[in-house]
């Protein structure tokens, strides 16, 4: 069970560490791939908020229905 909840954290911290040191220690298509390594985490936070945004829409719909 344990590994389950860290399994996302952990790959998001392997993926950051990862564009980073290959963001700094490259040129030309290291810094790219490096970008897009240490963009996830930030997709990751976006489709959370968004997910939370539908959640609490949906139930604020259901409040007002049952009004």
């Amino acid at each position: 069970m344990m590994r389950s909840v860290f399994a996302i954290p952990a790959i998001l911290a392997t993926t950051s560490l990862f564009g980073l040191i290959v963001a700094l220690t490259g040129e030309g298509w290291r810094d790219i791939l490096g970008i897009c390594a240490l963009s996830l985490p930030l997709l990751a936070v976006a489709r959370a908020w968004s997910k939370a945004a539908h959640t609490r829409g949906s139930m604020r719909t259901r409040e007002s229905q049952r009004r």
